[in-house]
């Protein structure tokens, strides 16, 4: 019992030190995250269309 407490709060801060981790390194990515999807939105654009025509075939 005690074994499970602890290994759930250890995946409670691995998550929160993921989440930190990509709040940190986020700002200093923005720039350059911003240039790649402004170059990346027209793929992005036609998955999305694909993936909106697959949708109402499937079911």
């Amino acid at each position: 019992m005690l074994l499970h407490l602890i290994q759930s709060v250890l995946v409670c801060l691995g998550y929160s030190c993921e989440l930190l981790r990509i709040a940190l390194w986020y700002p200093a990515m923005r720039s350059e995250a911003l240039s790649q999807t402004i170059e990346r939105t027209p793929r992005h654009g036609q998955q999305r269309h694909t993936i909106t025509v697959h949708v109402p075939n499937g079911p």
